[in-house]
């Protein structure tokens, strides 16, 4: 299962986050297989601070990093039979663990412990899995989507971020927040009740 990282710091993800970007990307040339990494992990971190800042207009910096990142990736794959589309996600639960705790909280209302207890909860349902030989998206990566989307503004930029940041179109998004709030309806009963005379 997936454990928070012990550590963590509360610095904005607009400033040393974007520092860090500076200082081990732009000198970066074409990638080789170990600097990709470090690329699609940067671009994971700068995509979730944006989502963090969805309503500010001072994140351009961020937003030049991201979709350079992207172009770089996207010549690794120089073949005609891919394309953009089939990207691997630019998203990991790596990312998201590193993020600071006041970050990860305005981006998904609930801190990092209650977001596994929620994953831990969720996690036997059977409509997070498919009978068959095609998988559902991993449940934690279901979650997130589900939370964020369900904790944004409604103005609808935080849910153009969330397809960009884990290359979903916009009924993936809708399906995963339907499925998330299908199971978490089932424990209306044992988690939902009437006050009682003991209650405060």
């Amino acid at each position: 299962f997936f454990h928070p990282s012990p550590s963590r710091n509360n610095h904005s993800p607009s400033t040393s986050h974007h520092n860090h970007f500076r200082r081990n990307f732009y000198t970066t040339s074409m990638p080789k297989v170990s600097q990709r990494k470090l690329i699609i992990h940067s671009s994971n971190v700068a995509a979730m601070a944006m989502l963090v800042e969805s309503d500010s207009e001072d994140n351009s910096d961020l937003e030049e990093f991201y979709y350079y990142s992207l172009h770089l990736l996207q010549k690794r794959y120089l073949k005609p039979r891919h394309s953009a589309a089939q990207l691997d996600p630019r998203y990991d639960m790596l990312a998201l663990q590193e993020l600071p705790d006041s970050s990860f909280l305005q981006l998904f209302r609930m801190r990092f412990p209650c977001f596994l207890n929620l994953l831990q909860l969720l996690q036997p349902n059977p409509i997070f899995y498919n009978n068959s030989h095609n998988p559902q998206r991993e449940l934690p990566i279901q979650l997130a989507i589900a939370i964020c989307r369900l904790g944004s503004n409604g103005n609808g930029s935080a849910v153009y971020r969330l397809r960009n940041l884990f290359q979903v179109g916009y009924g993936t998004i809708n399906l995963y927040t339907c499925r998330v709030i299908t199971a978490v309806y089932e424990f209306r009963s044992s988690m939902i009740t009437w006050p009682t005379k003991l209650s405060d």
